[in-house]
């Protein structure tokens, strides 16, 4: 006996045909993996980038590295070592190298023992399938709530985005609701105040949304239909009239709970009954959100 191994060869006739057959290989089928996931789409497992592909395998060669391939390339630096019996188990991270879509993943021992029937899994961009989006962010499916402060150097608002969910590919949709009782539902709303100069007022305005929530990132518009201001003079009633105008609120997760962006809106122009006009200067600003439990 050499270095403590004995293989047996059994000689065996068929039909007049010599077969030998070397009896550690009988019994080892082919190696096979199995592919579970948090996340599908459909009844593929999948993944984004952050995510992880929870992957087992059995009938490989003991004690053996085992490497993985997508689509028949290499992933690099992924590996894993089979246990006595020749099985294992690995999570393997899915990073941004990894391309979307569906993909065959297989996995090969050190002594070439090949997985034949690969298993088809799905990489999705960031937030889609219910997996997290960039930084943690929700689901581009999920609904919530985010609480804000916006500011554009002169004064400061706060309110609230409503993030309603829709089926991939879909994403979010985006309105919001201001401390001030606006709201942009299409209905009027009526809010009172005084001018530096002391004089008072009543502005009515009408105003819809437009927004989308997809891959961690907000971008929301306001639409006023109508925006009619009544001042209430020494001189009686000056009642203005603005053109339709927009404003905007673009924003990202900066982590799981934290949302950071900016504001936008063009200058538009009053025409009032007495004659008068007035130009407003084109908005500019900032605003910082925190995700409502």
């Amino acid at each position: 006996m050499l270095i403590g191994v004995v293989v047996v060869v059994v000689v065996l006739v068929v039909g007049g045909v010599v077969a030998a057959v070397n009896l550690l290989h009988l019994g080892q089928g082919q190696p096979q993996l199995r592919v579970s996931s948090a996340y599908h789409v459909g009844s593929l497992p999948a993944g984004a980038t952050g995510t992880s592909l929870q992957v087992s395998g059995q009938q490989f060669a003991s004690d053996s590295q085992v490497s993985f391939y997508l689509d028949g390339q290499s992933l690099p630096g992924v590996s894993a070592k089979t246990d006595d019996n020749g099985a294992l188990k690995v999570n393997l991270s899915v990073t941004s190298g990894w391309k979307l879509g569906q993909h065959t993943l297989t996995a090969a021992d050190a002594s070439n023992n090949r997985v034949q029937q690969g298993v088809t899994v799905v990489i999705v961009p960031q937030g889609q399938a219910h997996t997290p989006g960039p930084n943690g962010a929700p689901s581009d499916d999920a609904s919530f709530k985010i609480a804000f402060t916006a500011s554009n150097g002169s004064s400061t608002q706060s309110g609230t985005f409503t993030v309603t969910g829709h089926p991939d590919p879909a994403g979010g949709t985006v309105c919001a609701s201001y401390a001030d009782g606006m709201q942009d539902d299409g209905q009027p709303h009526t809010l009172s105040g005084v001018t530096s100069s002391g004089i008072r007022y009543q502005e009515t305005l009408v105003a819809t949304c437009q927004g989308t929530y997809r891959g961690g990132k907000i971008i929301y518009k306001e639409i006023y239909s109508q925006d009619q201001v009544v001042f209430q003079t020494s001189l009686g009633n000056v009642t203005c009239s603005a053109a339709p105008h927009t404003a905007q609120a673009d924003g990202s997760f900066v982590d799981a709970t934290h949302v950071k962006g900016t504001l936008s809106g063009p200058a538009y122009s009053y025409s009032c009954d007495n004659g008068n006009s007035s130009q407003t200067q084109a908005v500019t600003g900032t605003w910082e959100g925190q995700l409502l439990a």
